[in-house]
């Protein structure tokens, strides 16, 4: 189930024999390399690129016929009907024609893992694992959705069920579609609220370290198992380091750890991976990058990003993806942990900056005059950073403070940049639109609560595990995440917050039940993510190159971005007089999105030399 594409003509018309479907899957050659499956009869076609798994329905009395796990699916929809997804367990994205009863049914995993992409074209329902399939149909027009820019320019990605193109929709995460006679209707199957709305757990703290480590334990041990080598992408942070813990503590012996460093100092956390590697007995190995290794991954990555993404750490993600599938075809990863047990500063900086805000006016202005003060820098994100972030932030609401923390160009500054003949077209402009649509009809019990579940909603589903399944499928790499199994996120829910936030601190039960795994070294490290030196590559590469996608010239013809207000972004951070590294970079991706999509469409469905097997258009 690594790649599917398909096609259902809605009115019941048998469909032509023109290889559309075919194309389609082509496309996703890369996400399921080891064979193909097609069925095509009366109005429904589809294919799938085919990945190997386990079944579990033998015991149940049906025969199963082929090695493939797709069939599981299909014995498993015998019994239960639609309502089989909310039975299936990890990651998915699947497609199940019922020809009996002339029902089509997709669905995408509680977390969203696995993409599912899908469009009506006149009659019929096309649906495929990666836009650019989709793209494949001749009749499907590239027209851009306007009233979706606001919602990529705050969000470095396009939130669910929005993409760049107006007639293609992201199926949402934890939700099925179905097509049959009465038409087509897309419900939620899963939902996170009765956990943040029950009490929290009551049990003490050495009990809730238990449960939380035996669901992690067989989360890890689930994922972990498999006919093909495997590894673990490796940080040496607390989160990848207690994956490879539990691997070691299930009985595997010298497991495969793979770490991406950077010649910048400032950036390189190879030393504390390698630390933790030889800790484990880990079979170790690393690759230092630099500028011409991230110039390369975005070369590369500029032509098979159908759904743009801007996410500087993409480009990390694909190097470290290429480096891991020489030696291992799956790999464990630790996303989702910062999201579930509450892990990133910006979580104790709202109580911060809310506490700043009561302070008296004089006292605030004094505070702001300060932090203005602080010299702008072009390395990883200090101390000076955040105090920068928490004063600026004290005085918005929750969201919009939320929103300026973790995204690129808020409201007012998307003002200033996008032009008014393209703000007029797209009609209604709402940034936040995404954000209040993922929390409105649930009660949390607290701020943090509210804004953990927007960042589950939004910046995990479509901007952190788009990225690593992008960057991976494109190497024929699995990737599988330990800490989303949903088992585990229902637990994580109904922790009491002091267990996740206190004062400074950051997962704190993470951390104490970590600390009967790992070694000191780890629980203290402070938190860098898989970061990049951005703001020194654009200095790097200012020329020409950000002159051919976002100069004067370029922007004019295209007529969505003022000219003098990228021009404006440009000049202060070159002159240190802004750090403006993240509105940049999302400009850049969605110039070169926009070249090669909408300006290009022949080159976008030409196969790249030497590659023409693993194309995504």
């Amino acid at each position: 189930m690594c790649g599917i594409a398909g096609l259902l003509d809605l009115k019941g018309h048998p469909l032509p024999s023109d290889g559309l479907v075919e194309e389609m899957a082509r496309r996703l050659v890369h996400r399921g390399p080891d064979g193909e499956g097609c069925y095509a009869e009366g109005p429904a076609a589809m294919r799938l690129r085919r990945l190997a798994v386990i079944d579990p329905l033998a015991s149940r009395g049906h025969t199963l016929r082929t090695n493939c796990d797709t069939e599981v699916v299909a014995h498993l929809y015998e019994e239960h009907g639609a309502d089989m997804v909310s039975r299936l367990d990890g990651m998915f994205a699947l497609s199940v024609w019922d020809a009996r009863n002339r029902r089509l049914l997709l669905a995408r995993d509680r977390a969203g893992e696995k993409p599912l992409y899908y469009a009506l074209c006149g009659e019929k329902l096309l649906f495929a694992s990666e836009l650019q399939a989709l793209l494949a149909s001749p009749d499907l027009p590239r027209e851009i959705d306007a009233a979706a820019l606001p919602l990529y320019l705050l969000h470095d990605h396009y939130p669910s069920p929005a993409t760049p193109l107006r007639q293609i929709r992201k199926l949402p995460a934890a939700h099925r579609l179905v097509a049959d006679r009465g038409g087509i209707r897309i419900e939620r199957y899963w939902s996170l609220a009765s956990s943040w709305e029950a009490p929290p757990w009551k049990e003490s703290q050495t009990l809730l370290q238990e449960r939380l480590l035996g669901l992690l334990q067989e989360s890890v041990r689930r994922r972990w198992r498999s006919d093909v080598p495997a590894g673990v992408l490796l940080s040496g942070g607390i989160d990848s380091s207690t994956i490879l813990a539990l691997v070691c503590r299930s009985g595997t012996s010298g497991p495969r750890t793979f770490t991406l460093g950077f010649h910048d100092p400032d950036f390189n956390e190879a030393e504390a991976a390698s630390r933790t590697a030889f800790h484990f007995g880990a079979e170790h190995q690393q690759q230092v990058v630099g500028f011409c290794d991230l110039a390369e991954a975005l070369e590369e990555l500029a032509t098979k990003m159908a759904d743009p993404l801007a996410d500087p750490s993409l480009l990390p993600a694909w190097l470290i993806s290429r480096f891991a599938r020489r030696t291992v075809t799956v790999a464990l990863s630790g996303e989702g942990s910062d999201e579930i047990f509450g892990g990133y500063p910006t979580y104790p900086g709202h109580r911060i900056a809310a506490r700043l805000a009561g302070l008296p006016a004089p006292a605030r202005r004094l505070l702001a005059s300060a932090v203005s003060r602080i010299p702008v820098t072009h390395g990883n994100h200090s101390a000076r950073d955040l105090a920068r972030q928490l004063v600026e932030g004290m005085q918005l609401d929750l969201i919009a403070r939320h929103m300026s923390w973790f995204g690129s160009t808020p409201p007012l500054a998307q003002e200033r940049l996008v032009t008014e003949e393209f703000r007029r077209a797209a009609g209604e402009w709402d940034p936040y639109s995404a954000v209040q649509a993922s929390v409105n009809g649930i009660s949390f019990r607290d701020d943090l609560c509210r804004i953990m579940h927007i960042d589950l909603s939004t910046y995990l589903q479509d901007g952190l595990l788009t990225k690593m399944d992008r960057a991976s499928m494109l190497h024929s790499l699995e990737v599988r995440t330990p800490f989303l199994d949903h088992h585990l996120i229902e637990f994580a829910a109904r922790l009491p917050t002091e267990l996740k936030v206190r004062g400074a601190g950051t997962k704190i039960l993470l951390r104490r039940a970590a600390s009967r795994l790992l070694p000191r070294n780890v629980l203290r490290r402070r938190k860098r993510g898989f970061a990049i030196p951005l703001a020194r590559w654009i200095d790097h590469e200012r020329g020409d190159f950000l002159e051919a996608h976002l100069g004067e010239k370029r922007l004019r013809e295209q007529g969505i971005f003022e000219p003098a207000a990228v021009r404006s972004l440009l000049r202060q951070h070159i002159d240190r007089r802004a750090d403006n590294r993240r509105k940049l970079w999302n400009l850049l991706m969605f110039q070169l999105w926009y070249r090669h999509y909408i300006e290009e469409p022949v080159a976008a469905a030409r196969p790249a030399r030497g590659q023409a097997a693993i194309t995504v258009g």
